[in-house]
């Protein structure tokens, strides 16, 4: 496989460490292990999250609950009328991250 791919991929670009020689499993993490957002002054305290909003954006897990098709109670509803990935809560949470 590994020949194959050096064939039709010979600049690696394609699912690199995906199919042939994996990353091993503490590189190209999610956020590295060096991750420290900037910390801005904030007008809301973010108890939960320890006065960081960065932080806050990250406690939506991707489960994607908000996007079951008969939710009753939903953080949602937007979602569940247009049933755009946008309109979830995890889509608003990934663009608030990508933004900070």
């Amino acid at each position: 496989m590994r020949e194959f791919k050096a064939v039709w991929d010979p600049q690696w670009k394609m699912n690199p460490g995906k199919v042939v020689d994996p990353y091993r499993m503490d590189e190209n993490l999610k956020l590295g292990t060096d991750y420290n957002p900037p910390r801005e002054p904030l007008k809301f305290a973010y108890p939960d999250d320890g006065g960081d909003f960065a932080h806050a954006t990250l406690r939506c897990v991707g489960i994607g609950k908000c996007r079951v098709p008969q939710a009753e109670n939903t953080m949602c509803p937007s979602f569940q009328v247009t049933r755009e990935e946008k309109h979830t809560t995890r889509g608003r949470a990934r663009l608030l991250y990508e933004m900070l």
